[in-house]
């Protein structure tokens, strides 16, 4: 996993989910109302009123799903707006033609759309009243008050497909949605390492940084002594060991991914950098990863004050 990818805002799997479940409402819906409402429309000139306007209720009802303070109800709502379709044979017969309601598609649409919506013992409920509902309709309803497509699913033979169809779904649903929960928590144990990993990182280069400070303060000190420093001199020498020491306390500063140009004017401005005046000159400034960040700085503490050690010179670029 790049580090790029780690600090993106994390997309879960969980997420398909709610856009599986939207999609099998709007599926639902367009198999329930744009045939419905196509067959209608060819008989518009012997409709009864009372047929557009339980066509339009149950619309209406669907409509009132996608309002945002009821979103969360939108799938119960959408069932019930669906459902109302599928009993319209039992609620008005119709004057003449062919019925409207194409009951084995609206079945089996309510019965997808309450799978991925709805939790398993819900949608079973579900799968059963959709079932008892469609034989119901087909065996009490007029001849011309709903529209069998297929003559082979008269009687029992529809609701039975619609339970075998829709526990073999229910099934189905159950893994992926098992799958994809297991796919979230891998991702979460995966970016969990990751920062623990970063880190540790982090904490051996300020170890590392820590032990470089305590070296190069413990041989300025023994430098200093061999050469016999004198009395004149001592308060310089301690106000280079006491820089030493005050960047060993400095520990880590930074927690996050941090500019080329912030990192040098914290190490210009530190305690412990040198009294050489720099002229800094940044043609393209990266973005370095924070758990190399101290390092860097510390070694453009550490190049000023050996200029100011060892050269004598009070000026330096760096470009």
């Amino acid at each position: 996993m790049t580090r790029v990818a780690a600090e993106s805002a994390p997309v879960r799997q969980s997420n398909v989910l709610a856009v599986g479940a939207s999609t099998a409402l709007n599926v639902a819906a367009i198999a329930t109302f744009v045939p419905s409402f196509y067959l209608l429309w060819l008989g518009r000139g012997i409709r009864d009123w009372r047929e557009w306007a339980i066509y339009a209720t149950a619309l209406g009802i669907w409509f009132i799903g996608l309002v945002p303070a009821v979103r969360r109800y939108r799938a119960g709502i959408s069932t019930g707006a669906a459902s109302l379709i599928l009993a319209s044979p039992l609620i008005i017969t119709p004057l003449g033609g062919p019925g409207w309601v194409i009951i084995g598609v609206v079945s089996f649409a309510i019965i997808v759309g309450a799978i991925f919506n709805f939790s398993t013992r819900l949608a079973l409920i579900v799968l059963i009243f959709v079932a008892a509902l469609d034989a119901y309709v087909r065996y009490c309803a007029p001849p011309a008050a709903a529209f069998i497509d297929i003559s082979l699913m008269h009687g029992l033979i529809g609701p039975l497909l619609l339970i075998l169809s829709g526990s073999g779904l229910i099934l189905a649903q159950g893994v992926w949605v098992r799958f994809i929960r297991d796919g979230d928590r891998l991702i979460a144990n995966l970016r969990a390492a990751e920062e623990r990993e970063r880190g540790e990182r982090r904490i051996f280069a300020a170890q590392t940084a820590i032990e470089r400070r305590i070296h190069e303060t413990v041989l300025n000190t023994l430098a200093g002594l061999s050469m016999g420093i004198p009395a004149s001199s001592a308060s310089v020498a301690r106000q280079i060991c006491q820089r030493d020491l005050d960047g060993i306390g400095a520990g880590s500063t930074y927690a996050h991914d941090t500019s080329a140009s912030a990192i040098i004017g914290s190490a210009l401005s530190s305690d412990g950098a040198s009294r050489v005046t720099c002229a800094v000159t940044i043609h393209a400034d990266p973005t370095l990863p924070a758990h190399i960040a101290d390092t860097i700085r510390d070694a453009v503490v550490e190049a000023l004050r050996n200029v100011e050690r060892h050269s004598g010179q009070t000026t330096a670029n760096i470009d």
